[in-house]
């Protein structure tokens, strides 16, 4: 995921600003540092970071000083900056509803915005809830989203079937 992200950075016009989603604290910290190392101006927020660090993190990605803020779900809701032209989701939302949060931080104030999402062979359920969100929108479903999506098994086969046992019946 990582290689795919510096693609996707690099391709990016960097007229605007990026946020990059992670599920994980410790991942928000790396992929950070990562990116520093790389000598991008960055920041990064998420809970364990105490309210001064990331006050002093938000005033930098919104005065523009940091073009990237990488993040978890802390800042999915609630922070309007007008320059976000890219979400960047390395690791998908828990749900469908937090995905529409995260990718709801670009195109802000009528301006035009690109989500990307990160997915793995082993994300298929997400891949599901993302075209299913997209569907209802009216966003062209990508080739490689369906087929992803197409591998996720079915909830009940999933939890094993009622009773926790493994069941299979045929119709």
């Amino acid at each position: 995921k990582e290689t795919k992200l510096v693609e996707v950075l690099r391709k990016a016009v960097l007229d605007g600003q990026i946020i990059i989603f992670t599920k994980t604290k410790r991942m928000c910290d790396t992929l950070m540092k990562s990116l520093c190392r790389m000598g991008v101006k960055c920041e990064a927020i998420h809970g364990d970071r105490d309210q001064r660090e990331r006050d002093m993190a938000l005033e930098s990605f919104k005065s523009g000083h940091a073009k990237i803020l990488v993040a978890t779900d802390v800042a999915a809701r609630g922070l309007d900056v007008k320059a976000i032209t890219m979400v960047v989701n390395f690791d998908p939302a828990n749900n469908a509803e937090d995905y529409v949060h995260r990718i709801g931080r670009t195109g802000r104030a009528g301006r035009k915005g690109t989500a990307v999402t990160l997915l793995t062979q082993d994300e298929a359920k997400s891949a599901q809830q993302i075209m299913q969100v997209m569907e209802k929108t009216g966003k062209p479903i990508p080739p490689e989203l369906a087929r992803l999506a197409s591998q996720a098994r079915p909830e009940r086969e999933r939890r094993g079937g009622k009773g926790g046992g493994s069941r299979s019946r045929s119709r």
